[in-house]
């Protein structure tokens, strides 16, 4: 399983740890320090914070 961690172009607030989704109308907290996720969940999470700033792959978690 690939994990790639995730900057949003956009941000709910000036804490950085919060972004919304106006089609799913839901909101996800971050982690200042970094979020990330797995491939799977990328297209789901594109929708957030309108869009990614960067993606970056962090590497391939162990799954047994």
């Amino acid at each position: 399983m690939k994990i790639y961690e995730i900057e949003f172009m956009d941000y709910t607030n000036g804490l950085r740890n919060c972004v919304h989704s106006e089609k799913f109308n839901k909101y996800i907290d971050t982690d200042k320090q970094g979020f990330v996720a797995k491939e799977s969940d990328l297209d789901y999470l594109k929708e957030f914070g309108n869009g990614f700033r960067t993606l970056r792959f962090i590497g391939t978690m162990f799954e047994k």
